[in-house]
């Protein structure tokens, strides 16, 4: 009687684990972002800041609402803010958001230099049918 309880036991006890698991990764969730990243690359003096956003359906608005690019020229210097993007600016609104479409990857460019240090602090944004989800990421 003990061996069939102790195989019971075990057996609520993982399902527990896992109906647990699988409850967490639902919470955690987007119902319009699907996968999102942001990355710095340099190319002689042109600093490149990239993204990519993908919905988790064709999107009414998607890709990226504001880019906060901070530079630091040396070790023991502090971060300072160069350059900020908005996709509010006509400047860069085509770069930054598209719409009715599931996936946008691009970049905004920065006339820096390429012996600094550089973050960008990144907002993703995705819209569909009145109801959105945004998230902030680091780029390094």
């Amino acid at each position: 009687m003990s061996k069939r309880l102790i195989r019971v036991s075990a057996t609520i006890i993982i399902l527990a684990m896992l109906l647990s698991t699988a409850a967490l990764a639902t919470t955690e969730a987007s119902q319009y972002l699907s996968y999102y990243e942001a990355y710095i690359t340099k190319s002689g003096n042109t600093i490149k800041v990239n993204f990519a956003v993908e919905g988790t359906r064709v999107m009414d608005q998607i890709g990226v609402t504001e880019i906060y690019l901070y530079q630091k020229t040396s070790t023991y210097g502090s971060w300072t803010l160069v350059q900020t993007y908005l996709s509010s600016d006509p400047a860069y609104a085509s770069t930054m958001m598209d719409s009715n479409v599931g996936y946008i990857d691009n970049y905004v460019s920065y006339a820096g230099n390429s012996s600094y240090q550089y973050f960008a602090y990144v907002t993703v944004y995705a819209e569909k049918d009145g109801g959105s989800d945004s998230r902030d990421i680091i780029a390094n």
